[in-house]
């Protein structure tokens, strides 16, 4: 999924600290995917200003995953419901020192919002003294079509992070696993076909030191999703429509 571009450093950071993690536990069942395969098997690098590290993983470590980086202190976008409950920050909301201190604060915040409401409620009447109606109406229209594709934030099938300090966006795409080696992306329906080489396993590749996997015939993958020019560096994200069988 897009979002802000992040320098390869903090790509490469993020990417190494996600293989420790599940190699650490023994977690299987996943490879890189997308624009992360796409820079590790062209450039041995995550592509530089891309936005996130993109990991294909079994559905049924969802759960897994998600105590994992929570023990981590890793906060979610999508993927999980209440999940600063037990943030520290909250816990200082609620100490009774500092009540007082959270009234006068809710106070100031009141007034902000309403300075604020009060001034969009006269630009909305300067908007329609000028007989602006029309632009109006399309900003509703864009603003119920954000809510449409807006993810679902407690959906199964996929799972993304929060950037901080040291690492940037980490996107898991749940897939299902057939019985020939089928990864079924269920958030992007994106099938990635046959991953597992003859010995019925993923492929390991070894980077920074570290195990990573990839997908059985991944250039093949690559060429589907990116083109027969995947090799030469570009600003777009492969030909439209993209197919959903790799």
């Amino acid at each position: 999924m897009a979002g802000s571009k992040v320098n390869k450093d903090i790509l490469n950071k993020t990417l190494s600290f996600i293989i420790k993690l599940l190699n650490d536990n023994n977690i299987k069942n996943w490879f890189i995917g997308y624009g992360t395969l796409l820079g590790i098997v062209r450039d041995n690098s995550c592509i530089d200003k891309d936005d996130d590290i993109d990991i294909i993983i079994d559905k049924n470590n969802y759960d897994i995953i998600k105590n994992l980086l929570t023990q981590h202190n890793i906060i979610f976008k999508y993927g999980l419901r209440n999940q600063q409950r037990n943030n520290p920050r909250n816990q200082q909301r609620n100490n009774p020192r500092n009540q007082q201190h959270n009234k006068q604060r809710n106070k100031q915040r009141n007034k902000q919002r309403n300075k604020q409401h009060n001034q969009q409620l006269n630009k909305i009447r300067k908007l329609r003294k000028l007989r602006q109606l029309r632009q109006l109406r399309q900003l509703r229209q864009l603003r119920q079509l954000r809510k449409l594709h807006q993810p679902c934030k407690n959906n199964k099938n996929f799972l993304k992070t929060k950037s901080n300090h040291e690492y940037c966006t980490i996107d898991f795409y749940m897939a299902t696993i057939s019985n020939n080696g089928d990864f079924n992306d269920t958030w992007e329906k994106v099938i990635w076909s046959k991953c597992y080489n003859e010995k019925n396993e993923l492929i390991q590749h070894i980077w920074n030191e570290q195990i990573l996997y990839l997908p059985a015939n991944y250039e093949k993958k690559l060429i589907n999703r990116y083109g027969k020019d995947w090799k030469i560096p570009r600003n777009t994200k492969g030909p439209k429509p993209r197919k959903t069988i790799l």
